[in-house]
């Protein structure tokens, strides 16, 4: 029996075919997002330009995964939340896996803000309500069913 101080057992990355597929749906998005008229200079609304950026941040990390998971130098770690590059070149599977994670939540919190915007969650980030519209709604869905698709694959869910 493992004692409580083994350290667990981390799987495989997904696929990156599959992290793939989520990063195109947000590719998407933030560029349906940059073609909003919302984001016309010069008064681009602060809302979309915030969840645009968090999209690009999303994207990102999960374009960084396998260079977390090899041990590999990133291009922008100052870009990733709580990512420790004391260990650099020392593989680290399991922060890979952290950060895998934490896109998905990020997906699912990118879809929340556009599809079911709540003042009170707004206000507390600092956010201005806005009417994202259809398309945009649309978009966040897919990068979330993409996310689904993925957990239901690798939970077997």
């Amino acid at each position: 029996m493992p004692s409580a101080t083994t350290p667990r057992q981390i799987a495989a990355l997904p696929p990156l075919q599959a992290r793939d597929q989520i990063r195109a749906r947000l590719t998407s998005l933030t560029d349906a997002i940059a073609a909003h008229p919302g984001m016309r200079p010069p008064t681009r609304h602060p809302t979309l330009y915030h969840i645009w950026d968090f999209a690009m941040r999303t994207n990102y990390i999960l374009s960084e995964l396998d260079n977390m998971a090899a041990g590999r130098a990133l291009q922008y770690p100052e870009q990733i939340p709580d990512y420790s590059a004391s260990g650099k070149g020392t593989p680290d599977p399991a922060q890979a896996w952290e950060h895998f994670s934490d896109a998905g939540c990020r997906c699912t919190l990118i879809e929340l803000m556009l599809c079911h915007p709540n003042r009170a969650m707004m206000a507390a980030m600092g956010l201005q309500d806005m009417d994202f519209g259809e398309e945009l709604k649309g978009k966040a869905r897919e990068v979330v069913e993409a996310v689904k698709g993925l957990e239901r694959s690798v939970l077997g869910t």
